[in-house]
């Protein structure tokens, strides 16, 4: 994986004028953003918010932490061309993961997320990930070192991304498999249940 040659700067400010040759982008280990990592992840997000050219952003070992990973957060949340994100070898706790699974509920286009080497993420903010699935189908790979019970439940929800996705692309029906569908269609039948319990409705 290639590292961005130049500055930070003059990365940032390509992202900020939309470069439609810079589509990889790769500033992991770059010293001069270790140094001032807030200062320099606030002018990427802002730079990020009317791109639409950077598919892979690769961003390990930059000291993000928990209190700015919020801005990738909304990065995350409003950018609909990045499908690769890397975060590993960063501060991120239990607290940034909880940021991250939140904002993946509202993620359509994210594929990967590498999580490698940050800290030990806790069992709450394993459960919110959990959770993300029920309204993320479109994350495949979750790139991390996990040594929890939720473990399972997880892979099982990349499984069913993974097979929406297969179907999606063979134009075959994901009914069976995508949260919303299954969410409407009980709450469909505990309508009618109600209709039938109570004919006047």
């Amino acid at each position: 994986m290639a590292k961005y040659a130049g500055t930070v700067t003059s990365a940032i400010n390509r992202v900020r004028d939309n470069d439609p040759e810079l589509t990889y982008l790769n500033l992991s280990d770059k010293a001069s953003y270790q140094m001032r990592s807030p200062h320099f992840t606030n002018l990427l997000v802002e730079a990020m918010q009317g791109n639409t050219q950077v598919t892979e952003l690769l961003l390990g070992n930059l000291k993000i932490s928990d209190s700015t990973v919020g801005g990738i957060c909304d990065i995350i949340r409003s950018n609909n061309t990045i499908t690769e994100l890397h975060l590993n070898g960063n501060n991120l706790g239990s607290d940034g993961l909880t940021q991250i699974a939140d904002a993946l509920r509202e993620n359509s286009t994210l594929l990967t997320i590498n999580l490698m080497g940050n800290q030990r993420f806790g069992e709450g903010a394993l459960a919110n990930v959990i959770e993300m699935f029920e309204y993320n189908t479109t994350l495949v790979d979750i790139q991390w070192t996990l040594h929890s019970r939720a473990s399972f439940a997880i892979n099982s929800a990349i499984t069913r991304n993974k097979e929406i996705a297969r179907r999606l692309a063979a134009g075959m029906s994901i009914d069976d498999l995508d949260p919303t569908t299954r969410k409407q269609g009980a709450t469909s039948a505990a309508a009618e249940e109600d209709q039938v319990a109570d004919p006047h409705v």
